[in-house]
């Protein structure tokens, strides 16, 4: 179709938003799990991972929010694009525009809600084999 060409641009920087969302999330919870061990030398595997996987359910919380305000002003932009060139309400909903819309929140998601207990597990896992005096020394 020819509107095609003004919708693509309008909806690109959508790819980036559940990317972005995810490394936010990741960061969050390893450094949290780091400077938990910094703090507390004793902490163990299990004690670290559990604390990074509330960390985690925090963030995905706040970032839950932040997807969808980000996903509703990208939309925003379409649905004024598709009002300014007269699109039937059938041609939208039948179009590759709602599946686009739909893979994208359903993978960001899917990536957000994976991101937790990976990121939990793997900076529990890095933290745990740490010394203590290499952690203090680190920090110090």
């Amino acid at each position: 179709m020819i509107y095609d060409q003004y919708i693509i641009p309008a909806s690109a920087s959508q790819y980036a938003i559940p990317r972005g969302a995810v490394m936010d999330v990741a960061m969050s919870i390893s450094s949290s799990v780091n400077e938990l061990k910094t703090v507390n030398p004793g902490m163990g595997f299990s004690a670290l991972f559990k604390s990074g996987m509330r960390i985690g359910r925090d963030a995905v919380g706040t970032m839950t929010n932040t997807l969808i305000l980000a996903f509703t002003g990208g939309a925003l932009v379409n649905l004024i694009l598709m009002k300014y060139y007269n699109w039937d309400v059938k041609a939208i909903l039948s179009g590759d525009y709602i599946t686009h819309e739909v893979i994208t929140g359903v993978s960001g998601s899917i990536g957000l809600i994976l991101a937790v207990p990976l990121t939990a597990l793997i900076a529990s896992a890095l933290c745990a084999r740490m010394q203590p005096t290499t952690v203090s020394k680190k920090t110090r």
